[in-house]
């Protein structure tokens, strides 16, 4: 269980006792294989999400050569979960979106980092942001993962932390996250999360039901088992970080998330910092398919 407090002004502390017996567990019963590997990580990324969190509402920002904006906050949280993750995992790959490493082949596991998804909203003094890590195994299949949303509140707290254990189902503040898709049989009832510029290149005028946004790809995505009046997601391009921790959440729950075109997201080809190559869709494969029926690129 994972129990969160909106009160409470360092949540890492809770875990400590937690996180020490897991790694003695693991060291006296499975030596060569790294059981709950990501909830040894739960007490770093909740302090990376306070550390944000407390600073937010100084923060100021500049702008990447791409566009996209940067605060410093980035950058300290990205060497710190970084450096956390080096010292527990020394011999796994970690693509993070603020420091370039070299990604080597045949590794047991990759590590995703994005220290504060949604840095535009962020930078404003939104809720909309979180810290994510997600897991690939040597395959580069996604199968875990971690979001903590300090500001993005829930039914049962203020803020939200998914937690997607390998070979477990995920939680939503300590409680199993029970998938509700009742919403997919009734399009007018129906909600769909999209990305801020999808209406430059594509059309959802057919869509009959609301369009949602939260300012942040992940909760985007983690959205669709968290409300279920939301059923799809519709994401322009993006990297692995942004997609690589959700996306655990989602198949581990029996959703997809794939390119538009149907074509399966390959993660070989984002592992060196390359964006995906088109749009990416997650739901049903009921919903998805209303969703591929109904949304047409704009003309130009």
């Amino acid at each position: 269980m994972y129990p969160l407090s909106g009160s409470s002004p360092d949540l890492s502390t809770k875990y400590v006792n937690i996180v020490s017996f897991l790694d003695f567990y693991e060291i006296l019963f499975y030596p060569k294989v790294v059981k709950n590997i990501i909830s040894t990580l739960i007490p770093a990324v909740l302090e990376a999400g306070r550390k944000a969190r407390e600073g937010q509402s100084n923060v100021s920002h500049t702008y990447k050569e791409d566009g996209s904006v940067l605060t410093r906050f980035d950058t300290e949280l990205n060497e710190f979960l970084c450096n956390h993750i080096s010292e527990k995992f020394p011999e796994a790959n970690i693509v993070s979106e603020e420091k370039s490493t070299t990604y080597i082949p045949g590794r047991d596991y990759t590590f995703t980092i994005d220290p504060i998804d949604g840095t535009d909203s962020y930078s404003q003094g939104l809720p909309g942001w979180c810290v994510a890590v997600g897991l690939l195994d040597a395959d580069l299949l996604p199968i875990g993962g971690i979001i903590y949303a300090p500001r993005w509140s829930s039914s049962s707290s203020e803020e939200t932390l998914v937690v997607a254990e390998v070979g477990k189902k995920p939680t939503l503040n300590g409680q199993q996250i029970t998938l509700d898709m009742e919403y997919e049989e009734a399009p007018e009832q129906s909600q769909l999360m999209i990305s801020s510029i999808l209406h430059k290149s594509f059309s959802i005028r057919k869509f009959r039901g609301k369009i949602r946004y939260t300012g942040c790809a992940v909760l985007n995505l983690l959205s669709i088992p968290l409300y279920k009046n939301i059923t799809t997601a519709l994401l322009t391009p993006l990297h692995i970080w942004d997609i690589a921790a959700a996306h655990a959440v989602l198949r581990s729950l029996g959703l997809t998330l794939d390119y538009f075109s149907g074509r399966a997201v390959s993660y070989a080809d984002l592992v060196n910092r390359e964006v995906t190559e088109e749009l990416i869709i997650a739901g049903s494969t009921k919903s998805i398919s209303m969703i591929r029926n109904i949304v047409t690129p704009l003309d130009g």
